[in-house]
């Protein structure tokens, strides 16, 4: 047993639309070793994201726990996750979240800014990962002004200006290309290969995108159904 990052048991949640009730995890136990990179793949409501959410401390379980370096989520106040959700975690959506108004630099920048880093020490770690991701040349264009695969690479940037120990991403090449979404899987895999310091939870529906991590969690009617 390696050194285990994230630990989930007997996790369940369920949501009330109206007055029905649709419960979308149903006791999941999964845990993540450090430096690992896992993909979640499963059908349309099998309860990925959610999964994803949980893991982000983005929503609540209703049961179970989850650990992360052997801290409970549930012993943390809402300032507490927003804090760590800024130091630990970085996030990569599909539809990537960039703010319209600021360049592609101040919107990589902005979660250090936000975390008490001074604005010369934000900058320079800003421009350090947009050179990383191919992107320094673009630095003071404005999101509109790329492309989808170029957003998306600031975005993967964006999430890795606090040097978090996680980085989760809800499926980061699902409005790309086939060119693009493979410079991102490029991204990702000098971030696990490489500098050995990342771990990764991939929510995808591809397969071959999968197969690209360490380890891939199939999910079925809010169970898990197979991993390999």
């Amino acid at each position: 047993m390696g050194d285990i990052l994230i630990q989930c048991s007997g996790v369940c949640k369920s949501f009330h639309p109206g007055k029905a009730e649709v419960s979308v995890l149903r006791g999941v136990d999964v845990s993540m070793e450090r430096t690992e990179w896992v993909a979640v793949r499963g059908a349309s409501g099998s309860g990925k994201t959610t999964l994803l959410n949980i893991i982000g401390t983005l929503e609540t379980p209703d049961e179970g726990t989850v650990l992360f370096d052997g801290v409970d989520y549930a012993s943390m106040s809402r300032g507490d996750k927003a804090v760590f959700r800024n130091s630990k975690l970085g996030f990569v959506f599909q539809a990537y979240h960039m703010l319209p108004e600021l360049s592609v630099l101040e919107n990589v920048r902005l979660p250090a800014m936000m975390a008490g880093v001074s604005s010369r020490n934000a900058t320079w770690s800003a421009l350090e990962l947009l050179e990383c991701v191919g992107l320094k040349e673009r630095s003071s264009h404005m999101p509109a002004e790329l492309s989808g695969g170029e957003r998306q690479r600031a975005a993967i940037a964006r999430a890795l200006v606090n040097s978090p120990d996680l980085l989760l991403a809800d499926e980061p090449t699902g409005n790309l290309d086939s060119e693009a979404g493979a410079n991102i899987l490029e991204i990702f895999s000098k971030l696990r290969y490489g500098n050995k310091t990342k771990s990764i939870v991939m929510i995808t529906h591809d397969e071959g995108v999968a197969e690209k991590a360490d380890r891939t969690i199939h999910l079925k009617d809010g169970k898990i159904d197979d991993v390999v």
